[in-house]
């Protein structure tokens, strides 16, 4: 056979004739003399091009006289055999060591055969693939070694078998564990399992285990022992490929191709893999089980996983969203279509347009499809699946024979660049110098020529991906490339994501990362996934619109985390597309509302009825629904969860209607409020009912009088209620029941009856919280209070500030008769002067204990800020009690309403009116848009602890709602208007209440 510098073809040109005379000094005359004439040049021009090479050639230079006096095929089986000797000897450095340097003599061998052109580059790479098995190998007969478990308790076991001939010289060559029944296989993916392995590659692996394996029960070890060795061997396995020592490295090693790799462990069991990829397998990952092969370890446990994955990666029929979601892994990758600019300096050969990545897919997808009807199209190597295309009529003679061509071309490209550092690069350089350097490494006659070459290749390769895949809907957006397959993030992608607005994108990424691996419920199917891939482009693109890109993806990932299952919504995102618009809009203003849409999908099957949302106030419809619910319902339980299920629905039809613009937020207050009262009316005859059925009638009522916002008609989204119960009976009355109980006993029980009907946690979610701190004499006094006993409280007992709470009383829930008996008392009471000394002091306490106790949170907490609605609400509850008597008769629960009373009065100047009316109507619509965007937490960005009243204001579509409701053409007229309202609020309050603040 011919030496390698027989076969040598090609004379490279020096770059740097300094460094061709620095090769001579280095290796020393007496060795490069040694060296074959015809080599002597070559051996001068690759030092001028490649360190990596020339520095091998420097500390191994007998390795370069027996390299270039040798065969090559010859050279590389020297070298497979050195790493499997490696492994016999005694110290795991002097493993290690004799790896490194069997690994040194194949990387020399093919970087001068294939620079010199003694080779060519699909040859050179499937000689690198055979001595990474080797490598692999060996790496595993060592691990195993230092395994006493199991090696030195069953060498019996370990003796090596028939080779299967899955390689062409590993049979010769192979040593204990190269092909032994050891319970473990290591299956090469991408390249290396096509035996196309990249000059300086990572090498991505896929280790499979057999907990039944004979190594495995013959050492009595149960499945989650022999899970535990064999995660450990992997370990020690890649440890001695991976790890850098002063030899260098063997081969960067990637275990991310395995199933589920962040849950699962290094080494997985077959049975475990063959269920994850039948339940979550992704078409990406069917593509890359096109080139696994089993390269070292156990060929039976190998072979019959790999016979296992037939049917997941080559699938006899394909439906159209199948074929779709193939089509998208490249789609995704380039939004636009042809024509698009190639640069040159900087241009990445694999993922770049017209790279190899695009040749691969092109194969790949084709593969994908045809494949599982005809077992020729599925060769591993990517030129020998071109010809079996073309073969069958999928590809043009013509196209196949130029892919062929291009294909080689840029692997060649792409192997100078990396014999140059071995660095694992696919970058064309992005300076003059080394582009320079690379041109006359691949023997080009200028840069010029080589660029023009490598441009016309490129295009030529994207056009014909554009030709197959433009033809398809883009499911691309079109900033750029979005894609979310294979282990690694797409630098593009993270480009575009950034392009878009969003802040973090690799944590986008990752999460979509996620959502296509079925990591989430909503996503474990594979049809769902399918149809997620067809609208995440969309997605993405209408939560970039949003001004916080970021807050607005996460609340649609804790949507996607909540939904039991995604088919069903993700195809109404599909088929109807306004839906989606909405529930992104909804999701980009109020996460609050992106968690219930999460936990109750059927808010969203509301939304595509054509008269959604109803008018505000237009609740008959509603009701008429409720009551249906009601009518069905067999018990107490299922009567309160109708009821839930009802409010629920109405409250977030409420609370949309207002994120997305359908609602004016000054009049949600009463669409909220009236929910809450229709829930309290409707649950105090079922817990009636209920009270009855077990202690009997009794002769007496009940009336539940509402106050803060509930009696203000003012609730906002989340609102909690403040509820007092009155009852009157006889004081001798005695109920029904079998076991009669008096009027006090009974009507408590009845309230705690209410009261768990309206809090208590049930599958439909909690209704409401209910406050009963106002109630007479507080946590102290009972649930329910005798309307005589509520009278001598107030006459004698009430604090100022229950007074205060008691201007926004009214009965909420009770038989006509009684309402009209308690709202006069109610009357009388808020009727009944106060020593106007006695009052100021009162109320100016109140507000220093409150101040005190509920600071602001931030300047924005419109509450509780100096000049806020609390401070409006003591202006007027102030002024009420101080002209009680003049008020006799008059509503005083709706602050609006008070305000334009007092000012009739003249108790309010004009312009205390006007501020006031500007103020409270002002505040009150940015606190029902801050509600319905965060709930009860109700301020949108936490402050800084030591700066209660830091400025931290609405951002995002919360303010940019704010401001279009009030009418602020900027933020900054918006926070203007804002302070002149505080300011305002707080002239008015220190002229009538004044004191310390």
């Amino acid at each position: 056979m011919p030496s390698l510098s027989d076969d040598i073809k090609d004379e490279l040109i020096p770059f740097d004739k300094e460094a061709a005379k620095r090769i001579v000094e280095r290796l020393g005359p007496s060795i490069f003399q040694q060296l074959p004439p015809k080599a002597r040049d070559l051996v001068s021009a690759i030092a001028c091009a490649s360190p990596y090479l020339s520095g091998l050639a420097v500390r191994y230079p007998t390795n370069l006289v027996d390299i270039l006096t040798l065969p090559i095929d010859e050279t590389i089986a020297l070298a497979m055999q050195e790493a499997w000797q490696a492994a016999d000897e005694e110290t795991s450095d002097a493993q290690k060591r004799g790896l490194r340097q069997a690994k040194a003599r194949a990387a020399l061998c093919l970087g001068i055969a294939e620079a010199g052109g003694a080779i060519e580059v699909l040859r050179a790479a499937a000689l690198w693939s055979d001595f990474a098995d080797a490598a692999c190998g060996s790496a595993l007969k060592m691990a195993y070694q230092s395994s006493n478990v199991l090696f030195n308790k069953h060498r019996k076991l370990l003796a090596a078998t028939e080779c299967d001939g899955q390689t062409s010289s590993q049979a010769q060559i192979s040593g204990p564990l190269s092909d032994t029944i050891c319970g473990i296989a290591v299956i090469a993916m991408g390249k290396h399992g096509a035996r196309e392995l990249n000059y300086s590659s990572d090498i991505d692996l896929v280790v499979i285990y057999d907990p039944e394996a004979a190594i495995f029960t013959q050492a009595g070890l149960d499945p989650a022992s022999a899970k535990t060795i064999a995660v450990n061997i992997t370990k020690d396995m890649i440890g001695r490929l991976s790890d850098q020592t002063k030899d260098g490295y063997v081969f960067r090693t990637d275990l991310r191709l395995r199933p589920d790799p962040g849950a699962s462990a290094a080494a997985v069991s077959i049975n475990a893999a063959e269920a994850y990829y039948e339940a979550y397998g992704q078409n990406w990952e069917r593509a890359a089980y096109i080139k696994a092969r089993c390269v070292a370890g156990d060929p039976t446990v190998g072979a019959d996983f790999l016979k296992r994955l037939r049917p997941f990666v080559w699938r006899r029929s394909l439906d159209y969203a199948a074929i779709e979601d193939i089509h998208s892994i490249k789609r995704q990758i380039h939004a636009a279509k042809g024509g698009a600019k190639i640069e040159f300096h900087g241009h990445d050969l694999k993922t770049g347009r017209g790279g190899i990545r695009e040749i691969e897919f092109i194969v790949q997808t084709q593969q994908l499809i045809l494949g599982g009807r005809d077992q020729s199209l599925r060769p591993r190597a990517t030129v020998k699946a071109i010809a079996a295309l073309v073969d069958c009529g999928a590809l043009s003679s013509e196209t196949g024979a130029a892919l062929d061509k291009s294909y080689r071309y840029l692997r060649r490209i792409e192997h100078r660049i990396q014999m140059i550092s071995d660095e694992q690069t696919h970058k064309i350089p992005e300076t003059k110098e080394n582009t320079e350097r690379l041109a006359f490494f691949l023997g080009a006659p200028s840069m010029e020529i080589f660029e023009t070459e490598l441009r016309s290749v490129l295009q030529y390769v994207h056009t014909v991906f554009s030709d197959i895949f433009g033809k398809e809907q883009a499911l691309s957006d079109d900033a750029g490339s979005l894609s979310f397959t294979g282990v690694d993030y797409d630098t593009a992608t993270l480009a575009t994501l950034r392009e878009m607005g969003f802040v973090d994108p690799n944590f986008i990424a990752d999460r979509v990362k996620r959502w296509h691996a079925g990591e989430v419920r909503s996503t474990r199917s594979i049809r769902a996934r399918e149809l997620l891939t067809k609208f995440t482009p969309s997605l993405l693109r209408a939560l970039a619109s949003s001004d916080r890109p970021d807050d607005s993806f996460l609340a649609f990932d804790r949507f996607l985390q909540r939904l039991p299952g995604g088919l069903q919504i993700f195809s109404l995102f599909i088929n109807k597309p306004q839906i989606f618009d909405i529930c992104i809009r909804i999701m980009t203003f109020s996460p609050y509302l992106g968690r219930q849409l999460a936990d109750r999908t059927n808010l969203i099957e509301a939304m595509t009825d054509a008269s959604w949302p109803r008018p505000m106030g237009d609740s008959n419809e509603a009701a008429a629904a409720l009551e249906l619910q009601l009518g069905t319902s067999v018990d107490f339980e299922q009567g309160i969860n109708a009821v839930r299920r009802w409010a629920h629905e109405a409250q977030f039809e409420v609370t949309a209607a207002l994120a997305v613009g359908r609602a004016e937020p000054d009049k949600v207050g009463e669409a909220y409020t009236s929910i809450a009262v229709r829930v309290i009316e409707v649950l105090l005859p079922l817990a009636m009912r209920e009270t009855e059925r077990k202690h009997g009638k009794i002769d007496g009522n009940l009336a539940i009088i509402g106050l803060g916002r509930l009696g203000a008609v003012r609730m906002s989204a989340a609102s909690d209620v403040d509820l007092v119960f009155v009852y009157d009976c006889p004081s001798d009355a005695q109920s029904t029941g079998p076991v009669a109980i008096g009027g006090p006993e009974y009507f408590t029980k009845l309230v705690r009856r209410f009261l768990t009907a309206m809090t208590a946690p049930t599958e439909e979610g909690l209704l409401y919280d209910v406050d009963m701190m106002l109630r007479p004499s507080g946590r102290a006094g009972p649930a329910a209070v005798s309307i005589d006993a509520f009278l001598k409280y107030y006459a004698s007992d009430a604090w100022v500030w229950e007074r205060m709470a008691l201007i926004k009383a009214r009965v909420v829930a009770t038989d006509t008769d009684f309402a009209d008996k308690i709202n006069k008392v109610l009357s009388n009471i808020q009727a009944t002067a106060i020593d106007e000394d006695v009052l100021l002091q009162g109320v100016r306490d109140m507000h220093a204990r409150l101040n005190k106790a509920k600071p602001a949170k931030s300047y924005w907490d419109i509450k509780s800020v100096r000049g806020g609605t609390a401070d409006i609400d003591f202006i007027l509850e102030f002024l009420a009690l101080k002209n009680a008597q003049k008020l006799r008769g008059k509503p005083l629960n709706r602050p609006q309403d008070l305000i334009q009373t007092l000012g009739a009065m003249s108790v309010l100047s004009g312009d205390e009116v006007e501020a006031l009316s500007t103020a409270d109507r002002f505040l009150e619509i940015i606190l029902q848009l801050q509600r319905a965007a965060h709930g009860a937490d109700k301020s949108d960005t936490s402050a800084d602890p030591n700066n209660p009243v830091a400025r931290a204001a609405p951002k995002g579509a919360l303010a940019a709602s704010i401001m279009e409701t009030l009418d602020a053409s900027t933020f900054a007229a918006l926070e203007e208007r804002f302070e002149s309202c505080l300011a305002s609020v707080k002239v008015i309050f220190d002229a009538h209440i004044g004191g310390d603040q």
